[in-house]
């Protein structure tokens, strides 16, 4: 295996001569030794985890681990942003650096959204990831902010020659993000290694942590969804079998952060372990081609906003829509109520409309048997918006006296939730069918509600996204860039916007053309219940003109 340079994705490892003959079995035959190790594994890079950049690996740092330490303490850091802030640190050590051979190998700017220019980020205009960039730009000044004294300080302490600028957490910050794996490694309880040494016993009971940073060496593999390699973290001392990360994937987004406080059960120091780089014959390319492994299955947003690069026809592509709000300081306590339900339900003010949903909808079969455009979440976030002031109330009211009302996973409670109240009763079979045409044409006027607030956002997103103002003009003119320019004549960053953009204006057109038909569907169904409805009132009427007839004429 080797390091390539790439103009259009960076650096890169691919495979050599000497990797495929390593998966040879000669003993067997050409056509038998293939059958044999198609399912073998090669190891095909191999890094120590003690080499790895990791909050316990700064921790352990012989001069600044102290001051590492101390800020997880007191809660300055969190793990990843020990790690952020330890590669900051050894850059600005420079030579003096134990990764100053592998720090000169990476690249000094990135292609993500954070280090775009206002001329670059108008390409992104009316996106979620123009606002989502200019808000984390401003976290992380912010974050900087209360860092900065104190790096200074311990750059100070190792003689380093340069002070420290927003620009170098800024460097660190992507290197991390963009280069980041979680890491499952084996730890020993400390806990159980004193009582084994009481009673005479070797080592305690072993787990799994998963710690993040960056393994240098292994950083440089691309991303492909169709990746030939992944990584395992293997405790050589005991032979134990490898600890696979799940699906051997890179994990660069997404989750929280991690705790900042290290394990009250023992330390991870990671000596005996290693991160290997895997591959079998099965995936093994001919050599001179790129060995790859997989990100995760994400969207061009997460891509973009984390790697710089986003891939043509992304299947696990979505569209957010924001349900859109006031300034908080002119909330109406409706609102807040509006809100604090949908924090009950676990969700927030906004929609996720993927692309493979829309697929299903759009190869379905035709009228409402292909199923709703809204999925349980946007439709209980919508819920919350369109439902009348008393049925806010009552589900608040509920939620206050702990009975539920937040309609999440476990709320089986259908809406609207009225059912006719407030009716003259009647009795009967009579009665109970007008019952239940009455709530249907209920539950399809709140149907209607929700498909048509849901085509009013997406009509929205359009022009946001497609406007000449405010975003960046119609999806064909995208499409006649990628089309006129494609061939690598466009730079890099800006064919990463396009396919992006043009993803998400595909996407907003999709969804509004299905919530569009949608609507119709449900407003012919809803003028059919009315329908029926009437025409069950009128044969309850006349069921009952005989009977009083009859009655009069007995009378006369």
């Amino acid at each position: 295996m080797r390091r390539r340079q790439d103009p259009g994705a960076g650096q890169g490892l691919v495979s050599t001569a000497q990797l495929r003959r390593s998966m040879r079995q000669k003993w067997l035959g050409r056509r038998l030794g293939a059958l044999v190790t198609g399912q073998r594994t090669l190891v095909a890079a191999e890094v120590p985890l003690t080499l790895a950049l990791t909050s316990e690996a700064a921790k352990d740092d012989p001069d600044l681990g102290a001051s590492y330490a101390e800020l997880m303490d007191l809660g300055l850091v969190d793990e990843r942003a020990a790690v952020v802030t330890m590669l900051l640190v050894e850059r600005m050590r420079g030579r003096e650096s134990r990764y100053a051979p592998w720090i000169r190998l990476l690249p000094t700017s990135f292609t993500t959204p954070l280090w775009f220019d206002e001329e670059q980020l108008r390409e992104l205009r009316g996106t979620t990831l123009a606002a989502a960039a200019a808000t984390h730009m401003r976290t992380l000044r912010a974050q900087w902010q209360r860092l900065q004294p104190a790096v200074a300080a311990m750059l100070r302490q190792v003689n380093a020659p340069e002070e420290p600028a927003f620009e170098d957490f800024a460097w660190a910050y992507s290197v991390f993000w963009s280069r980041g794996q979680s890491l499952p490694v084996p730890e020993r309880a400390a806990a159980a290694e004193e009582e084994g040494e009481r009673g005479g016993a070797a080592g305690g009971a072993l787990r799994v942590v998963v710690r993040e940073g960056v393994v240098p060496g292994l950083d440089f593999a691309n991303h492909s969804a169709q990746a030939n390699c992944w990584w395992e973290v293997v405790e050589a001392d005991l032979g134990a079998g490898p600890a696979r990360a799940a699906s051997g994937q890179l994990e660069g987004g997404g989750g929280g952060s991690s705790s900042s406080r290290s394990s009250s059960t023992g330390g991870v120091n990671g000596h005996g372990c290693y991160v290997q780089l895997v591959t079998n014959r099965a995936c093994l390319p001919k050599a001179g081609s790129e060995l790859t492994i997989s990100y995760g299955d994400k969207s061009n947003e997460e891509l973009l906003m984390l790697y710089g690069f986003a891939t043509q026809n992304n299947p696990n592509d979505q569209l957010m829509i924001p349900c859109p709000l006031p300034p908080r300081q002119e909330w109406p306590d409706e609102t807040v109520g509006r809100l604090r339900l949908l924090q009950a339900r676990g969700l927030r003010p906004q929609l996720f409309l993927s692309a493979s949903r829309l697929a299903a909808l759009q190869e379905g079969a035709p009228g409402r048997e292909r199923g709703s455009a809204l999925d349980g979440d946007a439709r209980r976030v919508l819920e919350a918006f369109v439902m009348s002031p008393a049925e806010l109330a009552a589900r608040l009211d509920a939620l206050e006296r702990g009975g539920g009302g937040g309609g999440g996973d476990d709320d089986d409670e259908e809406w609207p939730a009225g059912g006719g109240e407030g009716r003259p009763a009647g009795s009967g079979a009579g009665a109970g069918a007008r019952a239940a045409a009455a709530a249907r044409v209920e539950r399809l006027g709140a149907e209607m509600a929700l498909i048509t607030t849901l085509v009013r956002l997406l009509e929205l997103k359009v022009v946001e996204l497609e406007g000449e103002e405010e975003g960046t003009g119609p999806l064909e003119g995208d499409e006649v860039r990628l089309e006129e320019q494609g061939g690598g004549r466009l730079a890099p960053w800006l064919r990463s916007c396009l396919l992006y953009r043009a993803g998400q204006k595909r996407l907003a057109r999709g969804w509004l053309a299905a919530a569009r038909r949608e609507l119709q569907e449900t407003l012919g169904a809803l003028r059919a219940a009315e329908e029926a409805e009437r025409g069950t009132g009128e044969a309850e009427d006349t069921s009952g003109v005989a009977p009083v007839a009859a009655a009069a004429a007995t009378a006369g």
